[in-house]
């Protein structure tokens, strides 16, 4: 599964790299824009990882609880 997310990450940060990049004209900008775009794709994923991992171990000691 960590595989996959990783796979993921890098396409999903690298069709933000291309549409970013078609959207500037200016190569400077371009260059600026799409590499804080394809730095913070993988960041992001990771955080919403985490988030549904806390939620899904929420869930069970809930479920645990109340057995």
């Amino acid at each position: 599964m960590p595989i996959l997310k990783t796979l993921a990450t890098g396409l999903a940060g690298r069709t933000a790299a291309r549409r970013l990049s078609r959207a500037i004209p200016n190569p400077m900008l371009r260059y600026a824009v799409v590499t804080a775009a394809t730095a913070m794709a993988p960041m992001v994923a990771r955080r919403f990882s985490a988030a549904m991992q806390r939620r899904k171990l929420a869930r069970t000691e809930r479920r645990l609880a109340l057995a």
